[in-house]
């Protein structure tokens, strides 16, 4: 008798453009039949080298959006959903049908500063290393995740996710520190005009927007509570929501203050320098803040081309920490990566990469 397990997508993946390709992982699955924007089923490769996998069949269903993938996890006709995010979250803890499986992220957000734009009447406001530090500082950074994201999301370290190889959870931070953001403000000419007031040099308010994507909530509403956090310090902020589209041009032409920006991270460290690596002439890969620093470059350069693995990490290290000190962003949050699985699956091989790669080891609970 055959046992089929389903998985659900929250929305259309590129990947089912060509599932022989990106299922290669799976290895013992194959494509029996797929159309972009459609269900994609998998079938069992019996001929494998590695032997047959746990399940005959694997159905992929795509949804529309996360909410129509919720609701066909939760009526039963899906065994697996990836990204579980907010409310769904507590729902699948209190059905003892199902279970959260953590596995890691290769995501992280910041609030990116453009090094290159004129703002609040202040040339390259945000190419002065002081004022990011300060900015930095004047931020509590672990209540402002715990309120956007409540237990789903951790504050993000730097440019380097958990989930890299090369990470160093013990990275040197800018502290929450008020009275040194003041302080520093005050040093820099930003004074304010009356006690908790707007701070003003020459007359110009400090004051920038803050570029989100409105298909983001979580998003949304971490640019509200930064609003916030940032008045307290004297700093005027707006937000500025705006179509997916609307964002990603935008950060392409430089034509934003500040940007909330989800990264997702290559499994190779060496990639730092698309999002980081300092611009070509008018190539900025995907250095949407156009931020440039040397040392960094070096340092990421030597790490990229030795082979010794030790000095690799220590090199990637060095290049992590050197951006955290200097401020490069504002490094807000991880989101945790969830998945929601019937008690009648035992998962396996679940990846910060690619939490299908090992599909085909996935068998029914207590199945060998």
């Amino acid at each position: 008798m055959k046992t089929e397990v389903t998985l659900s997508l929250a929305q259309v993946d590129c990947r089912v453009a060509d599932p022989e390709a990106n299922f290669a992982h799976a290895a013992t699955l194959v494509a029996e039949a797929a159309r972009r924007g459609s269900d994609l089923v998998l079938r069992a490769d019996s001929g494998n080298y590695r032997g047959r996998p746990g399940y005959d069949r694997v159905v992929w269903l795509v949804a529309p959006d996360p909410a129509a993938a919720g609701s066909r996890l939760r009526a039963g006709e899906a065994d697996v959903l990836d990204q579980v995010r907010g409310e769904l979250a507590g729902q699948v803890r209190g059905d003892p049908a199902l279970q959260l499986v953590e596995y890691g992220s290769l995501q992280y957000a910041s609030l990116l500063l453009n090094h290159a734009r004129a703002t609040g009447g202040a040339r390259g406001l945000f190419g002065a290393v002081g004022m990011r530090v300060a900015l930095t500082q004047a931020l509590d950074r672990a209540a402002l995740v715990a309120n956007a994201l409540d237990s789903l999301g951790a504050v993000a370290l730097g440019p380097v996710p958990r989930g890299e190889p090369t990470a160093d959870v013990a990275m040197r931070q800018v502290p929450y520190d008020t009275v040194a953001a003041a302080r520093a403000l005050d040093s820099l000419g930003w004074r304010r005009i009356a006690p908790g007031g707007e701070r003003r040099r020459n007359g110009q308010p400090l004051a920038f927007a803050i570029l989100t994507p409105a298909s983001s909530a979580t998003r949304q509403r971490l640019a509200v509570l930064l609003q916030e956090q940032f008045r307290r310090a004297g700093v005027a902020v707006t937000v500025d929501a705006v179509d997916p589209a609307t964002f990603g041009k935008r950060l392409a032409d430089g034509d934003f203050d500040t940007a909330l920006h989800l990264w997702q991270a290559d499994p190779s460290p060496a990639t730092i320098r698309q999002a980081w690596g300092s611009p070509q002439g008018a190539d900025i890969g995907a250095n949407f803040s156009r931020y440039r620093n040397a040392r960094v470059d070096a340092l990421v350069d030597s790490a990229a081309i030795t082979f010794d693995a030790a000095r690799r990490t220590a090199l990637f290290r060095r290049a992590y920490q050197a951006m955290v000190d200097d401020a490069a962003a504002i490094w807000m949050y991880e989101p945790r990566n969830l998945l929601a699985v019937r008690r009648t699956v035992a998962p396996a091989g679940v990846r910060a990469d690619a939490w299908w790669g090992a599909l085909g080891d996935w068998r029914p609970s207590g199945a060998r």
